[in-house]
C-alpha cells in the first residue's frame, strides 16, 4: 500500500490518529518529529531554542527528504509545510491528508508553545501562525478531513471510507492531465519593479525616518500611521510626494522582464501602494494590471488617511484567484509578501533582505530578473 501522510497544526491529532490508523491498516507508523529528535539527540524545544527557526527548519527538511518506502503512515511536524522540497517529496510518496481544526480548537488544545517546540517567528502569535500555515496545509493536501469534534476512531473511519472509495493521490499520469494551464503571476511593485517610493521621498525631503518600509515593519497599518504623522509634522502633502514620484524610473531591466513575462503568461501587480502614487510608474512599465489601495486627501492636499481594499490584500487576492481556477505564482521582497508567496504553487523572494532570507530559507531567492524569469517559467 502507498504511504499516508498526515499534516496539520500542532495538537490536531496527527500522532494519535496516525498510530491507530497504522495499526488498523497493518502499516508502519512514522513520526518525523521523533525521527528528527533521534537523529539530532535533542528535543524539538531545545533545537528551536539553540538553532533558531531557520536552523530547525533546515533539519526538518532533511528529515522529510529522507522519507521513503511504502506501507507507512507518516505524521509530520506542524511546520513541515514550510519546506516546499520536503512537501513535494512527501506528495510523491503517497496521499497527503490535512487534519483541519478551527483556530479555537487548536488554541484550546495547545499548552505551552515553547515547551512543545513549536517553531514561531519572534513576536508571532498563535493566531498569526494559524493564519500563515492554513493556506500551506490546503495547498499541499490531496484531501482534507475536518477533525473538529471527532474522536480519533471517527477520523480514522472517515479516512478508511475515502481510501475504500479509491480516493487516494492521483497517479503521475492523472497529475499531468489535471494540471491547470490557467497560471497567473502575482508580483510586488516597490523593490521588485520600481524603487521604494518612500525611500526616494525620504532622500528628496531630507527626512531619514521615512526610509522605513515593509522590509522593516511587517505591520502595514502601523507603518502608514507613523508615516502620516511625520508628513503632518513637516507640513508635507500629496503633491510633494507626487513631484518625487515623477522623477522615479523602473529598476533597470524591470520593463523588459515584465514585457517578456506578460508575453508568456498572465500577470498582475499586487501592491500596498496607492492609486495617487502609481499612475506615472504604471505608464513607464507599459500599463500592467495593478491592484492597490487609495489615499484619503483633503482639499488642500494633506493626506488624512487611506483605504485598504481588503485585509491581508495580497493573500486575499491570491486566494480569490485560486478560488476561480487560477494557479498562482508569486514574487516579492518584503514581509508583507510572504503570505502570498507561501500560498502559491510556486513563490520566490526577489532582492530581499538578508534577514528575511535567513528567516525563510525554504523560499528560493533571486537577485536578477533573468533568474526570476527562469524560475517563473520553470514553474508554469
Amino acid at each position: 500500500m502507498e504511504n499516508l501522510i498526515l499534516i496539520g497544526m500542532p495538537a490536531c491529532g496527527k500522532t494519535s490518529v496516525g498510530v491507530a490508523l497504522a495499526r488498523a491498516l497493518g502499516m508502519t507508523f512514522v513520526d518525523t518529529d521523533r525521527e528528527l529528535e533521534h537523529a539530532d539527540g535533542r528535543r524539538l524545544a531545545a533545537i528551536v531554542r539553540q538553532e533558531g527557526t531557520a536552523g530547525f527548519r533546515a533539519l526538518e527538511e532533511r528529515t522529510l527528504l529522507a522519507q521513503g518506502g511504502s506501507g507507512r503512515v507518516i505524521a509530520t511536524g506542524g511546520s513541515a509545510v514550510y519546506s516546499r522540497a520536503g512537501m513535494e517529496h512527501l506528495r510523491s510518496l503517497g496521499t497527503v491528508i490535512y487534519l483541519r481544526l478551527r483556530y479555537e480548537s487548536v488554541a484550546k488544545r495547545l499548552g505551552n508553545l515553547q515547551a512543545r517546540g513549536v517553531s514561531m517567528a519572534p513576536g508571532q502569535t498563535l493566531r498569526d501562525l494559524y493564519e500563515e500555515r492554513t493556506p500551506l496545509y490546503e495547498r499541499y493536501a490531496h484531501w482534507v478531513v475536518d477533525a473538529d469534534g471527532l474522536l480519533p476512531r471517527e477520523i480514522i473511519e472517515r479516512i478508511r471510507t475515502r481510501l475504500a472509495a479509491g480516493d487516494g493521490a492521483p497517479s503521475h499520469t492523472e497529475k499531468r492531465s489535471n494540471m491547470s494551464d490557467l497560471n497567473i503571476v502575482c508580483l510586488d511593485l516597490e523593490g521588485v519593479l520600481v524603487p521604494e517610493i518612500w525611500i526616494a521621498f525620504s532622500q528628496a525631503s531630507g527626512i531619514p525616518e521615512l526610509r522605513r518600509t515593509t522590509r522593516d515593519e511587517p505591520d502595514y497599518d502601523k507603518l502608514m500611521r507613523w508615516r502620516l504623522g511625520i508628513l503632518k509634522e513637516h507640513g508635507l502633502g500629496l503633491r510633494d510626494i507626487q513631484a518625487v514620484i515623477a522623477t522615479i524610473d523602473p529598476l533597470p531591466g524591470a520593463k523588459a522582464f515584465l514585457d517578456e513575462l506578460r508575453a508568456t503568461t498572465q500577470a498582475v501587480i499586487l501592491s500596498d501602494t496607492f492609486t495617487q502614487f502609481a499612475k506615472p510608474l504604471m505608464e513607464k512599465l507599459g500599463w500592467p494590471t495593478l491592484l492597490c489601495n487609495c489615499l484619503e486627501v483633503a482639499p488642500g492636499g494633506e493626506i488624512t488617511g487611506y483605504r485598504i481594499r481588503t485585509q491581508q490584500s495580497k493573500l486575499s487576492t491570491v486566494r480569490a484567484l485560486q478560488s476561480v481556477g487560477f494557479d498562482t505564482i508569486a514574487a516579492g521582497d518584503s514581509y508583507n509578501d510572504l503570505a502570498m508567496i507561501q500560498a502559491s504553487k510556486a513563490g520566490f523572494l526577489f532582492r530581499s533582505t538578508e534577514q528575511i532570507k535567513r528567516d525563510h530559507p525554504e523560499i528560493p531567492a533571486f537577485e536578477t530578473f533573468e533568474e526570476l524569469l527562469g524560475a517563473i517559467k520553470a514553474a508554469l
